[in-house]
């Protein structure tokens, strides 16, 4: 028997099992048992929070074969809730917009709504769902940026799936989609980081960045740091695929082909329905066939048209508490025979910032060691620094020992932490510190344990505010100047000094 992913394994097979989403959960059960279905439903919200686990429950709820009518406990075992839980219901159909944003896509799906359901009571469409700033695009007048909004109406190299071809595309709309966290990829040349539903071009088409594993094979053109007419490519390796801090990311959407080159590697472009797209969907929202129900599910509002949103019942999936997060981890841990600590459990939720399908994902790795899952071992796992050690490297700061910061700092990147990741860690904690100092009984806004918050309000009255915001701000500038510095560690270690107080207070 194939192996199941924890987070496949345990989804939620009805309303009752959301985990997290109360309200929206009640609000969608008592719809279906007053038989009061709309025809359009928008899921927003952060991903793995139970957007599309909802809208799979809806489809089942809605053509359960256990029940002649719509239920709100579908029996998950018939032949339609078996279907569209293994994605083969020829009437519950799942749309990946981010190979799907183009008008004829679109237009194709609403052709299709217009014929009755084969097996099921409803036909049911869940349109489903970018890179850091730093990023290089390649374009016919050199490398751009991806940060830089003047890349809108630049010709970008892009690959032409068809011909096999690499061509120039005029750049359509630049998007900056905020903070996100990332992942990088490192190949044998290259390196990116990106968000981990940012779809790469691999020799097995295009895969999300989460799917991405070691050895696989990722599109290049040849000799990409010239600015030539080229139309071959090589297949870069990859050596490794990490979580990354949480960074602000960008997007642009390509003309035609929709991809483009960014730090040397092919990935897909913009996420989302085209805006034409999203004008082809609107006359069907306003006429809908009443055997049809469509589940809009998105991370970015935003970038749904207004008009679109008034047609839509809108239901906002918040990030999973902590406590119902632990709770959900424990059972699974219970249920899995895995041999993990509280802290530990605490700890996974709270890296995973409310995303639960994150927290399912980083457990299933966890249950692979052997032994008890410490927190020291989530630690290692993920490639960040430690509280501990952020920690340690924070008393260092307070005591104005310059010494002990670089003989610290040394030790953490001896064990193989990126000097980028201690400086995003680093950034965090002090943002956790300025908490403490002017909200230390708020202790539900920091991502920390209840041991490492305790220490923070302790430390907190050693630091001004200024000086903390002053540290802030060092470590935000220098961030940047990491990015594209040949000498990271060297720099890492100037940026510490300079958060010592008697340096803050020379500066200021």
């Amino acid at each position: 028997m194939s192996y199941e992913p924890l987070h496949h394994k345990y989804r939620p097979k009805s309303f009752a099992e959301l985990v997290g989403q109360e309200a929206i959960a009640t609000t969608l059960t008592n719809a279906i048992r007053a038989a009061k279905i709309a025809p359009a439903y928008l899921f927003t919200g952060p991903r793995g929070t139970g957007k599309t686990s909802s809208a799979r429950i809806l489809a089942k709820s809605l053509n359960c074969l256990k029940s002649d009518k719509p239920t709100a406990e579908p029996c998950g075992v018939c032949d339609t809730c078996q279907g569209i839980t293994k994605g083969y219901s020829l009437d519950v159909i799942e749309i990946d917009a981010a190979s799907n944003t183009g008008v004829e896509n679109v237009r194709d799906m609403i052709e299709k709504a217009q014929f009755a359901p084969v097996q099921c009571r409803y036909k049911v469409y869940v349109v489903d769902e970018c890179l850091t700033g730093d990023s290089l695009v390649l374009t016919n007048e050199g490398h751009v940026r991806i940060d830089d909004p003047n890349i809108k109406g630049k010709q970008v190299l892009s690959y032409n799936e068809s011909s096999g071809n690499w061509e120039f595309k005029k750049v359509l709309r630049w998007l900056d989609r905020g903070e996100r966290q990332t992942l990088v990829i490192k190949t044998t040349n290259r390196e990116i980081r990106c968000t981990d539903n940012h779809l790469i071009r691999t020799d097995q088409g295009w895969i999300a960045a989460i799917d991405i594993k070691e050895g696989m094979k990722i599109l290049s053109p040849v000799n990409v740091d010239a600015v030539l007419s080229l139309t071959n490519f090589t297949l870069e390796t990859v050596e490794y695929v990490r979580l990354a801090g949480v960074e602000r990311v960008y997007d642009i959407e390509v003309a035609d082909n929709h991809n483009f080159v960014a730090n040397g590697l092919s990935v897909h472009n913009c996420h989302m329905l085209s805006t034409q797209a999203f004008n082809a969907l609107l006359k069907t929202l306003e006429e809908p066939p009443k055997h049809v129900v469509f589940v809009l599910a998105t991370t970015d509002p935003q970038r749904v048209l207004p008009t679109i949103i008034s047609r839509c019942q809108r239901f906002d999936f918040r990030r999973i508490n902590l406590e119902a997060m632990e709770k959900h981890l424990n059972h699974i841990a219970y249920q899995e025979k895995i041999n993990i600590s509280p802290e530990s459990v605490t700890l996974i939720a709270q890296i995973s910032q409310g995303g639960l399908r994150d927290a399912e994902s980083l457990l299933d790795q966890l249950s692979l060691l052997t032994g008890e899952i410490t927190p020291e071992r989530v630690w290692d796992l993920v490639g960040s620094v430690s509280e501990w050690d952020l920690l340690y490297l924070l008393n260092a700061i307070a005591s104005n020992n310059p010494e002990a910061v670089l003989d610290y700092t040394r030790k953490i990147l001896d064990r193989g932490r990126e000097p980028l990741i201690i400086l995003q860690n680093l950034a965090a904690f002090y943002r956790d510190l300025l908490i403490a100092k002017t909200a230390p009984n708020r202790d539900d806004l920091v991502t920390c344990t209840l041991q490492t918050w305790q220490a923070l309000i302790d430390f907190a009255q050693e630091f001004e505010i200024g000086t903390i915001l002053a540290g802030q701000q060092l470590l935000r500038t220098t961030e940047v100047q990491l990015k594209n510095t040949t000498q990271p560690r060297l720099w890492l270690e100037v940026t510490l000094l300079g958060l010592l107080p008697s340096q803050i207070l020379n500066q200021q």
